[in-house]
């Protein structure tokens, strides 16, 4: 029977500690294992981050699970996504960091986060005065207050009133007022707080070229997913699309969906029009028209649309592609230019994954990243599957993106 979400949390925490990495829940702890619906932050040194996704493989496959997705979300920190292969509705979100770095600033060093953490249960926790340094510069950094945290922070100032204080003067420096004077504030002059902040913490010339790096990186190999779905009209494609955004939340920041060729300026809002297939084609030349209207089209989409979002790791879903001038040419009221289309296919970026539930299998054998399914199946069951295709081509990619799983 695969293992809970909160055994595989232990599991791989026990890993850690078994290969001498230290590692520390930095906030959200107490009210595991209840919660999982959120990502679980931890830390460790900068020179484990990069086993992490090969120790995290070895812990999902020996329980049941998989791994599907390692993001280098900033400097010093990769987010990966776990999912149970039996019921992928359990899932496990784990974000770690070194230093702690938001919006181009190294706010807290790893060696102030780790200090000090102790055992509840089977989980090593940060102390009061580390999570309290994590959480003032979380505030600030992004609200550029600290109410947005202030129940917490209270909370934290209660168990250890001195380990805050220190923490404050850490991440603040000098101010001429203790913790509890600026928590006393309106939010609009703890902005003074916020603006120290920025000043205090910026990247350096080293950090930027770092960056510059990482973003390269993300640019030349993004983490985000293009999925294409085929289905034929009126088979119940809008409840299967709809079916299939839930399982793809947990893994990317923003899942969308889009029409074919992608609608840039235009609302993707709509029932397609079904009745095209009982009009006569069109004439050659204007055939011919429509079919590279349809390329450029495809590919400005892509540019402006599609490979932006890949880059911010979203998923966008296409209820169709490109290709669908090859399975269903009547529907565009296409004739004679299937040699065409395939040679302008062949010129487009291809999709990461086509989800196809009906096509010629003469044009199924020449594409690779295409995965066909029976129609004629109960839609929960078809979803099912789709998801676990999904799943087991993102798990195969991560595979070969990093070095560490194939050790």
């Amino acid at each position: 029977m695969p293992a809970t979400a909160p055994e595989i949390l232990a599991a791989f925490f026990e890993a850690l500690d078994a290969r001498g990495i230290p590692a520390v829940i930095i906030h959200g702890f107490e009210e595991m294992p209840a919660r999982w619906e959120s990502d679980v932050d931890f830390v460790v040194p900068a020179d484990a981050l990069i086993l992490l996704a090969g120790i995290q493989r070895s812990v999902a496959e020996a329980h049941g699970w998989m791994l599907v997705d390692v993001i280098e979300a900033n400097l010093d920190a990769r987010y990966a996504v776990l999912i149970e292969k039996a019921d992928p509705a359990h899932w496990l979100q784990l974000d770690a960091c070194a230093d702690y770095i938001e919006q181009q600033h190294r706010l807290v060093p790893a060696e102030t986060l780790l200090a000090g953490a102790h055992l509840q249960g089977r989980l090593r926790t940060a102390t009061a005065g580390a999570e309290a340094a994590y959480l003032l510069s979380k505030a600030l950094i992004k609200k550029g207050a600290l109410t947005s945290r202030a129940g917490r922070l209270q909370h934290l100032w209660e168990i250890d009133s001195e380990g805050v204080e220190r923490a404050f003067q850490n991440v603040a420096g000098d101010t001429g007022h203790t913790f509890a004077e600026w928590m006393a504030e309106e939010p609009q002059n703890q902005r003074k707080l916020a603006e120290r902040l920025h000043r205090r913490k910026s990247f350096g010339v080293l950090d930027w070229l770092r960056e510059g790096w990482r973003l390269i990186r993300r640019i030349a190999r993004p983490s985000g997913l293009h999925l294409a779905v085929f289905c034929p009209d009126g088979a119940g494609k809008s409840s299967l699309l709809e079916n299939i955004k839930p399982a793809l939340t947990p893994i990317f920041r923003r899942v969308s969906f889009s029409h074919s060729p992608p609608r840039i300026l235009k609302s993707n809002s709509g029932a397609p029009n079904t009745t095209l297939h009982d009009l006569p084609a069109r004439n050659l030349f204007v055939c011919i028209l429509k079919l590279m209207y349809y390329f450029f089209g495809h590919w400005l989409g892509y540019l402006l649309k599609v490979l932006p979002a890949k880059i911010r790791a979203e998923a966008v879903v296409f209820d169709h592609g490109f290709e669908e001038v090859l399975i269903n040419p009547a529907r565009y009221r296409l004739s004679r230019v299937g040699g065409l289309a395939c040679c302008l296919a062949a010129l487009l970026p291809s999709p990461d994954l086509t989800i196809v539930l009906e096509a010629p299998p003469e044009v199924i054998r020449q594409r690779k990243n295409w995965r066909v399914f029976p129609s004629d199946q109960p839609l929960e069951l078809l979803t099912n599957e789709i998801a676990g295709e999904v799943y087991r081509f993102l798990a195969h990619r991560c595979t070969q993106r990093h070095p560490s799983i194939r050790r």
